[in-house]
C-alpha cells in the first residue's frame, strides 16, 4: 500500500496520468489533443462564469483519502482561489 509520503517522492510523469486508489497506483495514458482542448475551454468557461472566490482548472492532483491513500485527477476542479497551499505542493487536501 502506497503512502502519502511514498507519493509525494514520485517524480511527476508527463506520458502518463498516475492515480492511487486505496492505496495502489493507477496509471493511465494521457489524454488526446482533443480532450485536453475541450478540457481546457471547459475549464476557462468555468472560470468566467464563478465568482471571485472561486476559480477552475484543470488536471489537479487531489488528496481525497489518506488512509488508504486515494488521490484522483479529474479533468476540471472547482475550488477556492485563496488556497496558496495547493500551488506549492502537488496535493491538495479536498474540503468536503
Amino acid at each position: 500500500m502506497l503512502a502519502l509520503a511514498d507519493w509525494a517522492d514520485f517524480p511527476e510523469n508527463p506520458e502518463a496520468r498516475v492515480e492511487v486508489v486505496d492505496g495502489v497506483l493507477v496509471p493511465s495514458p494521457r489524454p488526446m489533443w482533443f480532450h485536453l482542448r475541450s478540457v481546457t475551454r471547459l475549464a476557462f468557461l468555468l472560470d468566467e462564469q464563478l465568482c471571485p472566490e472561486m476559480s477552475a482548472g484543470a488536471e489537479a492532483e487531489l488528496l481525497l483519502c489518506e488512509s488508504p491513500l486515494t488521490i484522483r485527477v479529474p479533468d476540471v476542479v472547482v475550488y477556492e482561489a485563496r488556497r496558496p497551499e495547493c500551488e506549492a505542493v502537488r496535493v491538495c487536501r479536498c474540503g468536503y
